[in-house]
């Protein structure tokens, strides 16, 4: 599916693991000051992978 998708530069992965709370606050104006940064530099994302209870082996 990876080569659907071009190429892209970075893939970010969201989780709740350790603060569901913290994750529900802060990831989405995180992500959009990041993807607002990263068009500066002609860097694409891959789409946010969400990965629920996820740890440090994630």
């Amino acid at each position: 599916m990876a080569d659907a998708w071009g190429r892209r530069d970075l893939a970010v992965l969201v989780s709740g693991g350790l603060s569901g709370t913290a994750a529900g606050s802060h990831a989405a104006g995180t992500l959009i000051e990041l993807a607002r940064i990263l068009k500066g530099w002609n860097w694409t994302l891959y789409a946010v992978f969400l990965v629920p209870f996820a740890r440090v082996k994630v």
